[in-house]
């Protein structure tokens, strides 16, 4: 990556810069479309979508990046990070999502809780 980096004459900050900002955009865009589906609950979907997705990016990793060796350190680091967002998630549905807003999520739209 450094050679790479030289290379191009890109500095390794606006690298990491990047990343953090294409992460941020993803985890707000679940968000929103957590609050659009589900509204503020039940709580379960929000656990089990943000595991569910944690998992599938697991298991495509050694795909999308083939040289890239797998140990513990990145199972643990994608596990936390997406349990950080799916607790931020929820603190914020709970505390933002009006009851207008739960009432005409898609949940509430197709299955009338």
């Amino acid at each position: 990556m450094a050679e790479v980096l030289s290379q191009n004459n890109v500095p390794l900050w606006m690298v990491r810069l990047t990343g953090y900002l294409w992460h941020y955009s993803n985890g707000a865009s679940f968000g929103i479309a957590h609050a659009i589906l589900f509204g503020k609950g039940p709580l379960i979907f929000t656990v089990g979508f943000g595991l569910l997705l944690a998992i599938v990016f697991l298991m495509i990793i050694r795909f999308l990046i083939p040289p890239m060796k797998l140990g513990v350190t990145l199972p643990v680091v994608v596990l936390l990070a997406h349990l950080a967002v799916i607790v931020v998630i929820i603190v914020v549905t709970q505390t933002y999502v009006t009851a207008a807003g739960d009432g005409a999520s898609m949940l509430q739209s197709i299955f009338g809780r």
